[in-house]
């Protein structure tokens, strides 16, 4: 940190910032970023004392990140020393006093969200073709067959109880979510392998009872549901890209090129509107 401590700019509250840092635990590499960052932001802002950084409002953040762009750099560096910064302002207001809040309510850039990549549908295939193998297996089955139908979450899909599935009218009631309740539409398929599933199993569960359960009757959690997807893709030679979540931006991507809305696809997967426009190809 000694570079950082003798060339930091905005003295001396620069270097104190960066010593109660290291104090807290930050390591070397991340206090010399830090100190890069906010010199940095003393170069294109032209600012020489701490107190000046008061004079930062909108319009000069807008116009540092222009320069910076212009310069080359990409969003995640922009966003990054724009981080140091706020973190820096922060540490001035809390320990030196100073009123920076047209610094610190400023509209920062933010890091950009592209298309989320869903699993191909040929993948999707083997995924769930995989010959039935016990019961567990055909619970896995079950489980990928939910989450690449009807895009629940990994957390969504092991929350659901046997109440909440209604396989003569194909539909899903989530629940138990952190997103917004809904109820949702299976596939023939789904609702076969769901079928499956029970059939298997060496004990009958109520509609109260876990729909995904464990040899105990025990709620299947999210970890073991995500060893079990590694494990059959890793057999079926499938990427390691390809993740339990995938599937459910399979789902979303597959309703995106159907003609689905951005309204649509939020209703279907309990999200904002802003986050179901990640589907799509610059069409939202």
């Amino acid at each position: 940190m000694t570079d950082g401590n003798q060339s930091m700019p905005f003295a001396p509250a620069g270097a104190l910032w960066l010593a109660s840092l290291k104090t807290a635990g930050k390591s070397e590499s991340t206090l010399d970023c830090y100190a890069r960052d906010i010199r940095d932001m003393a170069s294109a802002s032209g600012l020489l004392e701490a107190t000046q950084l008061s004079t930062l409002d909108q319009s000069a953040i807008d116009a540092i990140a222009a320069a910076w762009r212009y310069d080359g750099a990409c969003e995640g560096t922009i966003v990054r020393r724009f981080s140091a910064v706020r973190g820096f302002a922060a540490y001035l207001v809390r320990e030196h006093g100073m009123n920076l809040s047209a610094l610190l309510s400023a509209d920062f850039p933010t890091a950009p969200k592209g298309k989320r990549p869903p699993l191909e549908e040929l993948k999707i295939g083997l995924l769930l073709s995989r010959p039935v193998e016990g019961w567990r297996s055909a619970r896995d089955s079950a489980v990928f067959a939910i989450q690449a139908d009807a895009g629940l979450t990994p957390a969504e899909t092991v929350k659901l109880d046997v109440g909440h599935v209604n396989l003569v009218h194909r539909l899903v009631r989530v629940v138990d979510t952190h997103l917004a309740p809904r109820t949702v539409g299976l596939s023939d398929q789904s609702r076969d392998l769901i079928g499956e599933y029970l059939g298997a199993l060496p004990f009958a569960l109520a509609e109260t009872e876990p729909l995904f359960v464990t040899s105990k009757r025990a709620r299947l959690n999210v970890r073991s549901a995500q060893v079990s997807f590694r494990r059959r893709r890793m057999r079926l030679g499938i990427s390691d890209e390809a993740t339990l979540m995938s599937l459910r931006h399979a789902s979303a991507a597959r309703l995106a090129n159907g003609g689905a809305s951005p309204d649509m696809v939020a209703s279907a997967f309990g999200v904002l509107r802003s986050t179901a426009t990640r589907y799509f190809d610059g069409k939202a």
